[in-house]
């Protein structure tokens, strides 16, 4: 696949992605009340205070199948019209689809719904944890720390920390830092404006609303961060698993693959992935960073963190012979056109849905990152 073709099958991708993990979360905060979590609280179990987490966590992964599986058959179409360039092309090639219960596409799906539900699991396990921890230490209501554990659900402890920071911001008048912080929302830092001309405190009320703007802010920035990762490993997953099933059919072979690495070419791209522009390995080989790290593709799991989060690299593909001969300008069939249609009209309506959120005055920035 192209660049433009992988990014916009990326754009689609994190915006599926992005409402998925934010439709997790708030059904983890609607069906576990403070009063629910003050009562399992008792049994001092972090893995029974948050119900329906495991279920939760693989609604996000079946997300992600869904995915993969559009990452596969995206690319099965766009192999298809390079098969139809050609002359006297097979007709089992112009068949070819993406084949979601092949063996190694199954034992993927299972494996990424496995690690989906443990690192999510673990992390909120963990929030718990220290909750309980901190809220015996000092003694408050069991209550007070039910409802500190309701506020994390999605977010990390750090971030968790800062909604903590910006709630003592408002409750001791301290206005100016408040309304610096990038994510807060336009509403809110209305009201706080408000304030600290007339030197009339906010009311509790006011605070909390604030807060919980900032809170849902925070985790709308953490869907978006963690959409873009997910996105970038899930979308190559998938397109990779095409064209080996692509190989192992005989339908191509693996050294007609000509695979090249594209950057943002901004200046927001990691040094280590500058010297990687154009940087082309056949199918299977990996892809070295600046820094001497071997990476499959962008998003490889296998890399370190450093290496891929928020990462806005892409890979293209060639297929080399693919074009020419009598057959060349053979249009795509009728079913591929109006997929890939729909696929670029919904690229660019999440792209429209970003650019309105972003003009909308909630602040998507990440200075308090």
């Amino acid at each position: 696949m192209d660049r433009a073709s992988m990014e916009r099958l990326l754009t689609v991708i994190e915006g599926q992605l992005r409402r998925a993990w934010i439709a997790m979360i708030g059904h983890l905060r609607e069906t576990n009340s403070v009063a629910q979590f003050a009562g399992r609280m008792q049994v001092r179990d972090p893995g029974a205070v948050l119900h329906g987490i495991e279920a939760a966590a693989a609604s996000f992964a079946a997300a992600e199948h869904n995915a993969y599986v559009t990452a596969g058959q995206t690319a099965a179409r766009w192999l298809r019209r390079q098969f139809a360039k050609r002359e006297a092309c097979d007709v089992s090639k112009k068949l070819l689809n993406f084949d979601p219960g092949d063996a190694i596409a199954v034992a993927w799906a299972e494996q990424n719904r496995l690690d989906l539900i443990r690192e999510i699991t673990r992390e909120q396990r963990m929030l718990i944890r220290d909750a309980l921890i901190g809220g015996a230490a000092s003694g408050v209501n069991p209550r007070v720390t039910a409802a500190e554990i309701r506020d994390a659900i999605g977010l990390t402890a750090y971030q968790e920390r800062i909604v903590a920071n910006y709630r003592a911001q408002l409750e001791a008048s301290q206005y100016a830092e408040a309304l610096a912080r990038q994510l807060s929302h336009g509403q809110s830092d209305r009201a706080i404006a408000a304030a600290a001309r007339t030197q009339v405190a906010l009311t509790q009320a006011q605070i909390d609303t604030a807060v919980e703007r900032y809170r849902a802010n925070w985790i709308a920035y953490r869907a978006g961060v963690i959409a873009r990762t997910e996105a970038l490993r899930v979308a190559h997953q998938g397109t990779e698993e095409l064209y080996r099933q692509a190989i192992a059919r005989g339908d191509l072979q693996a050294d007609q693959l000509e695979r090249t690495w594209n950057t943002a070419h901004d200046g927001r791209v990691r040094t280590s992935h500058r010297v990687m522009d154009a940087q082309t390995v056949g199918f299977g080989e990996r892809f070295r960073t600046g820094d001497g790290t071997e990476l499959r593709f962008p998003g490889d799991p296998d890399a370190p963190a450093s290496e891929t989060a928020q990462c806005r690299c892409v890979v293209s593909t060639r297929v080399h012979g693919a074009a020419g001969g009598a057959g060349a300008g053979v249009p795509a069939g009728a079913d591929d056109l109006e997929a890939d249609a729909e696929l670029e009209e919904e690229g660019a309506a999440e792209e429209a849905e970003a650019a309105d959120e972003e003009a909308a005055g909630d602040d998507a920035g990440a200075d308090d990152v």
